[in-house]
């Protein structure tokens, strides 16, 4: 009986070994499974980003200096599009389409007189 005891004995270790080794699998495809998972978020929010970088760059966008601030009144977009028929007047029947137009993003100078 010592033969098939050894046997049985060697057995059950080799078992052990396997099902340890089973359990570090599976715990390491736990963790690739999660990595994965977050890399894909990752993914869909650089996705999302240059999908948005891409439309921004396409936009023709115009920038006016010099004009001073307040004189456009409520409506920064009618304004912007006369301004831009009153000083080039061959845009006069042009339709431009502008989609949107806004002050830039600097604070309003002081109302106090600076010496």
């Amino acid at each position: 009986m010592s033969k098939v005891t050894k046997t049985q004995h060697s057995t059950s270790e080799r078992v052990n070994e396997m099902e340890k080794r089973i359990a570090d699998l599976e715990e390491w495809a736990v963790d690739v499974r999660d990595a994965v998972g977050n890399t894909l978020k990752v993914q869909e929010n650089l996705k999302a980003k240059l999908s948005d970088l891409e439309g921004r760059s396409q936009h023709n966008n115009l920038r006016i200096y010099g004009i001073p601030e307040g004189c456009e009144g409520s409506n920064v977009m009618e304004f912007v599009a006369e301004f831009i028929k009153s000083e080039l007047n061959v845009l006069q029947d042009i339709d431009l389409q502008i989609q949107r137009a806004h002050r830039a993003l600097v604070p309003k100078p002081s109302q106090e007189v600076q010496a």
